[in-house]
């Protein structure tokens, strides 16, 4: 739960949260798209059918638990959940990466930095 008591602390908060958000999110993408050529399509497809039910059940999800238990529980919530995915990420990442089909090359560049 961020409290601010001022609006610019909370929009630098916020900025500072969705940053974060977004690195993710494109790190998660590049790594996906490495795994399949042929199936690149399906997991993109997959990907954001899974994101937009997201974008569809959160909202309700946490408007039932302001009207149940208080205003500060989908923040809770949603920062409880956040937090218990990190270990499916890592175990899926662990278990996917043997299979994926592109790598990213070290190339040794031997022009010196300036």
């Amino acid at each position: 739960v961020i409290i601010a008591q001022d609006l610019w602390v909370f929009a630098i908060l916020l900025i500072i949260d969705q940053t974060v958000m977004l690195f993710t999110h494109f790190v998660l993408i590049a790594f996906l798209s490495r795994v399949s050529k042929t199936h690149r399509g399906k997991i993109f497809g997959s990907l954001s059918t899974l994101q937009n039910l997201g974008f569809a059940i959160g909202p309700i999800i946490g408007g039932f638990f302001w009207d149940v238990f208080a205003q500060t529980a989908p923040f809770i919530i949603s920062i409880i959940v956040e937090w218990a995915l990190i270990p499916f990420v890592l175990l899926g990442i662990k278990t996917i990466n043997p299979h994926v089909e592109e790598t990213i090359e070290d190339e040794k560049d031997t022009t010196p930095y300036l």
